[in-house]
């Protein structure tokens, strides 16, 4: 072996105890985590070293060799054979002696990192412990908590069945009351139905004093010694006319409605005025006559919404109601009472209910003159029981015994073209009733297929046409 191997040998025991020392120190690692690995490479390192030591002086065994002749020859031949071979592994040695010094650099590398993770891990385990303790206090505060909150719900429970028993206490003095009530609401009825009796005793009384009135004014014409002038004779006439005033008053209070649901069904012609352009400042621009005005809902809403309307109607029972409403009204015949108005001279004139109580040679005279009072431009709106409707034209239409007729929304449509409106048509008043309002149809619009379509047609219809 040469000199140079000995100087690694010396390198390699340089290396290895500054390492031990290294490992002593705690610079690195600690001489408790690795006395161990440390001691296993010395072990390792000192293998490797003896397999690298330098071997005896050669040169006096081959001279000694060649001394002997051809034997020697042979031997030293050998012996240079086995050298190589010595040599070779040498070789080996050297490589992997290398191989394990890089091997042991890694093997410190991931001791290293084992213990940065040991030492991660131990503060993770702090951490771990810390956030443990917090969640402790955490959970004896939200225990505190909690049993806290269960004493005052505790109290708050024994409150409230103290207030339920209160409650309780009010009910039975409330039931008292209240079957005091009962007892007082049965002798009221009783009162109600006495008073509903007398009322109808007193109805009867007014009827026969009526019917008696009647004979007595009979009576009376038959004994005059003189003859009656035509005006008495008229004027017992128009009495006798009004005989049965307030009986109509009642039937149409019975039948037609209350007040605010015919109001809230006259909304649907209010558009049609409108789109008139009326100037509701204007008395004489916005001038609405309603003929056969009845109880006035129609001049109720007219006068709510602004217009200057009046109404005419033969019934002085409902003509006293409307000048109780502070309503402008007329006692006479409406197509008398068209005659008088000069011409052109109304902007709207309106009748709801009312011409199916007219023979058709009046009604062709309502036609006719209030073409002729009307402005150019006037409409005319006339609302009357729709005979689409099987239950109406078959049923309720005849529970007024006043009515003479149905009328068809085509033959009304007829008439005022023929009498010298334009734009005409029938409409019929559809309640929609998901909305809750009305709307106009035309009734060509309103399919008449089958029984079902006049069952369900609505109940009212109106012929509407203006003055050209």
């Amino acid at each position: 072996m040469e000199d140079g191997d000995n100087l690694d040998v010396e390198k390699v025991k340089i290396r290895l105890t500054q390492e031990a020392r290294e490992a002593q120190s705690g610079n690195r690692i600690s001489e408790e985590v690795f006395s161990d690995d440390v001691y296993s490479m010395k072990i390792g390192m000192t293998n490797a070293e003896e397999a690298l030591r330098p071997g005896p002086d050669y040169r006096e065994f081959r001279d000694l060799m060649r001394s002997e002749g051809l034997k020697g020859w042979v031997k030293w031949v050998v012996f240079k054979i086995i050298g190589f071979f010595a040599w070779w592994q040498e070789q080996i040695n050297r490589a992997v002696y290398d191989r394990i010094s890089r091997l042991q650099d890694k093997v410190l590398l991931l001791e290293q990192e084992r213990i940065r993770f040991e030492q991660e891990r131990r503060r993770q385990d702090e951490a771990i412990n810390a956030l443990q303790n917090r969640m402790s206090i955490r959970d004896e505060a939200l225990n505190f908590t909690v049993r806290n909150n269960a004493l005052l719900q505790d109290e708050k429970v024994r409150n409230l069945s103290a207030r339920q028993d209160e409650i309780s206490s009010a009910s039975a003095r409330q039931d008292e009351k209240m079957r005091n009530l009962s007892d007082v609401s049965a002798r009221q009825d009783e009162k109600t139905q006495n008073l509903s009796a007398r009322l109808e005793d007193h109805r009867r009384a007014i009827t026969d004093q009526q019917y008696r009135l009647t004979l007595l004014l009979e009576e009376a014409r038959r004994r005059f010694p003189e003859p009656l002038s035509g005006e008495q004779i008229k004027n017992m006439a128009s009495e006798q006319d009004h005989a049965t005033d307030a009986m109509y008053m009642a039937f149409e209070d019975r039948f037609r409605g209350v007040r605010g649901e015919i109001m809230r069904r006259l909304h649907v012609y209010l558009p049609h005025l409108e789109r008139l352009g009326l100037d509701a400042r204007d008395a004489k621009d916005a001038c609405v006559l309603d003929v056969g005005c009845g109880r006035g809902e129609w001049l109720e809403l007219l006068k709510e919404k602004g217009y200057k309307a009046s109404g005419v109607d033969i019934n002085r029972v409902v003509l006293r109601e409307c000048r109780q409403w502070g309503l402008d009204v007329a006692e006479a015949d409406a197509i008398q009472y068209l005659r008088g108005q000069s011409g052109n001279s109304m902007s709207v004139i309106t009748a709801f209910q009312v011409i199916e109580h007219l023979p058709f040679n009046a009604l062709i005279a309502l036609f006719d003159e209030t073409l002729r009072v009307l402005r150019p431009g006037g409409l005319f709106i006339f609302e009357t029981p729709n005979p689409a409707n099987i239950l109406v034209s078959s049923y309720d239409f005849y529970r007024d015994p006043s009515h003479i007729k149905p009328l068809h929304p085509d033959t009304m449509s007829f008439v005022a073209q023929n009498r010298g409106f334009i734009k005409t048509g029938s409409y019929f008043v559809m309640n929609e009733e998901e909305a809750g309002t009305l709307k106009l149809i035309r009734s060509e619009d309103w399919p008449l297929n089958d029984v079902n379509d006049y069952i369900k047609a609505p109940r009212d219809f109106a012929v509407i046409g203006y003055k050209a």
